[in-house]
């Protein structure tokens, strides 16, 4: 994608799809064990994709919605699509305050893996997306979908958001204890100045901004969004980097206002089986600004990943 092209062009209708506020004209629901209900976009495979064709997992960023992967749709060409609304996000209904945490998102995640019955699953997770798969893919979430999830995606995420006297690869500007207490006291009082300035960071300084991304922010519930926010910074998944099962791509944005280049290589040093690929003219969303080298590169990627895990007697039970 050439830097002066607008991301509006990216949301713009392919193969049927529509692609309004919602690009999906209608979400399928489910029910998870709590009894709120999860929206997610299930994309079939074209036609002459094979019968050992990936799914492709997409999970987005804090704030943010399925809408997002939209320039992704055309992933349908070699696999099956599936992209949720995560908790609290999008259509997907929030629950009681106390599941408001990533923890329980994995939980969901694992019954979406279970009730669609998910199968050669690459999962693509963006900015908080990227945690939940870490979760995923290692210890013992890794259980819920064992034999199930082949390969992972990670965009522009550190294992710990945080920084402090001994870490210094979470969010840029020194993200601290104070910065936290600032950001949580700015989600309270404006929630739409904070989306403003939140969406501004997110692409590189030389690509147009898209409005439709504020308006998704915008649709959120500032208190919700507070509370994952909070359970997010708390978070440290340095550990469980090494515990990450399958190959791993980590994909970063060279001109990210949010992560340095030394994150993805701390996660790539990290993770047992990963490689790091970069993205000159991008920021915090390569697949966004980049789309058709993000989507030529993970189609590679899942190429690769199948036929090692096809070796795997748990994926080959799950293929059948």
């Amino acid at each position: 994608m050439e830097k002066s092209r607008a991301l509006n062009t990216l949301f713009e209708s392919s193969e049927g799809v529509s692609v309004g506020r919602k690009p999906y004209s209608v979400h399928a629901t489910l029910t998870l064990a709590d009894g709120t209900r999860m929206a997610y976009l299930d994309l079939p495979a074209q036609a002459g994709s094979g019968d050992d064709a990936p799914t492709f997992l997409l999970l987005h960023g804090w704030a943010m919605c399925g809408d997002v992967f939209a320039p992704q749709h055309s992933l349908t060409r070699v696999g099956r699509v599936v992209i949720p609304d995560l908790r609290g996000h999008g259509d997907s209904e929030a629950g009681a305050p106390h599941l408001h945490t990533l923890s329980v998102m994995v939980a969901d995640l694992g019954q979406l893996l279970c009730q669609l019955n998910l199968r050669r699953v690459i999962v693509i997770g963006w900015s908080m997306g990227a945690s939940l798969g870490w979760r995923l893919m290692s210890g013992a979430a890794a259980s819920a979908g064992r034999g199930r999830l082949v390969g992972m995606v990670s965009v522009d995420m550190s294992p710990r958001v945080l920084n402090t006297a001994d870490w210094s690869l979470g969010l840029r500007g020194l993200y601290s204890e104070a910065g936290l207490n600032d950001t949580l006291a700015a989600i309270r009082e404006d929630w739409p100045t904070f989306c403003g300035r939140f969406v501004n960071r997110i692409f590189a300084p030389d690509v147009e901004q898209d409005p439709r991304l504020l308006q998704w922010a915008l649709t959120q519930a500032p208190e919700v969004m507070e509370r994952f926010w909070r359970d997010l910074v708390a978070t440290d998944l340095r550990s469980a980097l090494e515990d990450v099962k399958g190959p791993h791509l980590v994909v970063y944005g060279e001109k990210s206002r949010l992560y340095g280049p030394d994150v993805a290589q701390y996660v790539a040093n990290q993770v047992p089986d990963a490689q790091v690929l970069a993205f000159s003219q991008s920021g915090h969303a390569p697949h966004l600004e980049e789309p058709e080298r993000f989507n030529r590169a993970v189609v590679a990627f899942a190429s690769a990943a199948l036929a090692e895990a096809l070796d795997s007697p748990d994926v080959r039970q799950h293929a059948d």
